[in-house]
């Protein structure tokens, strides 16, 4: 019986059934059809016997958004391309054994293609919820799903949220792609055809202060209310970008059109919130004395001590964070073919902090794994070659390890896999940084960062716990010589001469 059962989209006609029976089954009633929604009906010899419902995902659920391990920029732009199991409803005459499971998985296999033919653009990962007052999500844990957390319990109300905790719902999520966690995450989606989730421009609270300089040019469809809708570069951080009226008055104010005015400043100048004195920068020194302010003494910081001078800065040298020599600043190069994979977010994170201005110079892109469960697969799809070399950095790639059988099974003379022997990427970062005098040794069983949080005394929260140990991190002595050491051959293996 349960091979007959068929799942299809309901047709134009059927919506009017399709609601009625939801309407009188699914104890939340019906959902009108809005936005991108496909519904489906599973029908075992022309019967109905279920009706699934999936629509656009929730726009924030905290939970699934860190195990995604997307930005905020991320998100909002590529939300599309997850979709929400709103309603699951098996009809009461086929309440039995393997029914609903069997369905999800038929909707699971076409979804994706449905989903492109109607709305032009894929679905990597389905999400749905569950009222743990009423079920325990027994099907979608039988199917593969995982239960990644649980909503606070607040629920959408008209002009925001609910004042009060009702129900908390389980959040499960299934990926339709073996990799779509980390291309959610990286920066560009032209692997995944019909993608085409660039990362979108958000402002935070302090963005105005320091806009981006394509701003002036972004068109303003507002009406106008007077012959001067006020200055585009405005003194304080209220939206503008430049400073106008000083005594040389190079720069005076000006709104879109290029009309200039002066404004009268009543108050100091702000920096990051704070007030300062603006002077007239200081001639470079050619001798090899420090520079002068215009009154002829020696520029001081605002608590007057003398300002401190850079490594290398009298040579006009600088190093970046992992102690290279800078490069000198230029245009951004075209990334390369060969690509650089590190096994988790937090060592994706590490590894641009500390190596990210020379992997930007040399064309380098770190994308992380979200595990290296599939790395013979990921391998195979990514196809290297002679100029598409691939690094693979794993986390605790020992003898016996688990990690070390699957690595064993890549064989390549264009991929390196390389590791570093901690069970975290945490403890690549030496403990002195941290102010504790070795990492704590977690007893089996026991998740090791929950453990070490708690042995070391900070909060237990995974997420709050990494930024500050990678806030810690100012530079490449701040991390083991056996992570170090990895993360430079592989950066010497794909960019070694004829690596594209």
């Amino acid at each position: 019986m349960l091979r007959e059962i068929e799942a299809r989209l309901v047709r134009r006609e059927e919506q009017p059934r399709f609601q009625q029976l939801m309407q009188a089954h699914h104890y939340l009633g019906a959902l009108p059809k809005i936005g991108e929604t496909l519904w489906y009906v599973a029908s075992y010899r022309e019967e109905w016997v279920a009706l699934l419902s999936f629509s656009a995902a929730a726009l924030k659920i905290a939970a699934r958004d860190r195990w995604i391990g997307w930005s905020y920029r991320q998100q909002y732009a590529r939300l599309k391309l997850l979709a929400n199991n709103t309603r699951f409803c098996v009809l009461p005459p086929w309440q039995r054994p393997n029914v609903a499971s069997r369905t999800l998985a038929l909707c699971e296999r076409r979804l994706a293609q449905d989903w492109s033919a109607a709305f032009g653009h894929p679905i990597l990962l389905l999400e749905t919820f569950v009222d743990g007052q009423r079920h325990r999500g027994t099907l979608y844990q039988a199917a593969n799903w995982s239960h990644v957390g649980d909503t606070r319990g607040y629920r959408r109300i008209p002009g925001g949220y609910s004042a009060t905790v009702q129900s908390p719902k389980k959040i499960f999520v299934r990926p339709l792609h073996p990799r779509a966690r980390s291309l959610l995450c990286q920066a560009s989606l032209e692997t995944v055809e019909g993608a085409s989730g660039a990362a979108k421009f958000m402002l935070t609270a302090g963005a105005p202060q320091h806009p981006p300089p394509f701003v002036p040019d972004i068109p303003d469809h507002r009406p106008r209310r007077g012959p001067l809708r006020g200055p585009s570069r405005r003194r304080s951080g209220r939206g503008g970008s430049g400073l106008g009226g000083l005594r040389d008055r190079r720069g005076p104010p000006a709104d879109r059109h290029g009309r200039r005015r002066m404004f009268p400043f009543a108050a100091p100048f702000l920096l990051e919130g704070s007030p300062v004195r603006l002077t007239r920068p200081a001639p470079r020194a050619t001798d090899g004395t420090a520079p002068r302010a215009t009154d002829g003494t020696a520029p001081r910081a605002t608590d007057g001590t003398a300002p401190r001078a850079t490594a290398g800065a009298g040579a006009g040298m600088r190093r970046t964070a992992s102690g290279s020599i800078a490069a000198p600043t230029a245009r951004a190069r075209v990334a390369r073919a060969s690509r650089i994979y590190v096994e988790g977010r937090h060592d994706a994170e590490l590894v641009e902090k500390i190596w990210g201005d020379d992997l930007r110079d040399v064309g380098v892109v770190v994308e992380y794994l979200g595990g290296i469960d599939d790395l013979p697969a990921i391998v195979e799809q990514f196809r290297p070659e002679p100029g598409r070399r691939l690094g693979v950095l794993v986390d605790h790639l020992v003898t016996g390890s688990k990690e070390s059988r699957i690595a064993a099974l890549v064989r390549s003379e264009h991929v390196l896999i390389v590791g570093h022997p901690f069970i975290d990427v945490w403890a690549g970062v030496k403990p002195s940084v941290l102010g504790i005098g070795r990492w704590p040794d977690i007893p089996p069983g026991t998740p090791w960062k929950e453990g070490v949080l708690a042995a070391i005394g900070w909060p237990t929260d995974t997420a709050t716990g990494w930024r500050r140990i990678l806030g810690a991190v100012s530079s490449f002595t701040d991390l083991e010589p056996s992570f170090l050491g990895r993360v430079e051959e592989l950066i010497d293996f794909v960019t070694a001469p004829g690596s594209a």
